[in-house]
């Protein structure tokens, strides 16, 4: 059992194999040659709300065989996606590229350019509560 420990300083205990299989961030700074170096890692740049999500995404890529095309069509999955706003969006992204967690990257980039793929500047300004200079 691996322990990550938050920002927040809140602990969160995972199954090593599940989580080296996708971050390669955590795989790296665990093993060295197969050998567990250490229980404890610490995730300074990621919050509890993002990692809660990051372990459930995950242990549903497990459940789906590490096949990303079941990935996409699993409901639980998609539900998550659907139930973010934008900043939450953005802070997965975010943690999910501090981590190097591939998979799950290259899914929230499709999704994000999904998003705003053939959106007007007034469209974009209204979704990201911004105001562009362009």
């Amino acid at each position: 059992m691996l322990r990550l420990i938050t920002k927040n300083s809140n602990i969160y205990k995972t199954n090593i194999n599940t989580i080296i299989k996708t971050s390669k961030l955590i795989k790296e700074l665990v093993l060295d040659d197969d050998e567990i170096l250490s229980d404890d890692i610490y995730l300074y740049e990621v919050e509890d709300d993002v990692l809660d999500l990051i372990l459930k995404i995950n242990k549903l890529f497990e459940k789906n065989n590490y096949d990303i095309e079941n990935l996409q069509n699993d409901n639980n999955y998609l539900n998550y996606l659907d139930s973010l706003n934008n900043e939450m969006f953005f802070k997965l992204l975010s943690s999910v590229h501090y981590l190097d967690i591939e998979y799950l990257e290259n899914l929230l980039c499709d999704k994000f350019i999904k998003l705003i793929n053939n959106k007007s500047k007034n469209d974009l300004e209204k979704l990201f509560n911004v105001k562009l200079n362009i």
